[in-house]
């Protein structure tokens, strides 16, 4: 008779071992499951932060353009006027020269 409790024992013993197992190996499904879930969401985000950095490089380089445009714009701008200014100052020569003619010339 101890023979069948000793064996009874160590069934239920045997059952409970495994249903902790399967607890354990549950749990660790779950655990697998969340990192999963948490792996694709950080994935997610990876994506949506390389697409911004390109949006943000191509922003970013657009203004550069815009930047230099200005600058070349303003160097053609400074250019004329001082072409102009240059033209200015050989028409009042000119001018000064054609009436010094003109005084003299009397």
């Amino acid at each position: 008779m101890t023979n069948m409790y000793t064996f009874i024992f160590d069934y239920f013993i045997d059952i409970f071992k495994v249903h902790d197992l399967q607890t354990k190996l549950s749990t660790a499904r779950d655990t697998i499951q969340q990192l999963k879930d948490q792996l694709n969401h950080n994935e997610a985000e990876r994506r949506h932060l390389e697409q911004q950095t390109t949006t943000y490089k191509l922003q970013n380089d657009e203004l550069r353009r815009q930047f230099d445009d200005t600058a070349n714009e303003r160097d053609r701008s400074k250019s004329a006027l001082e072409t102009s200014n240059y033209e200015r100052t050989n028409m009042e020569k000119l001018r000064i020269v054609s009436l010094k003619k003109k005084f003299f010339s009397f």
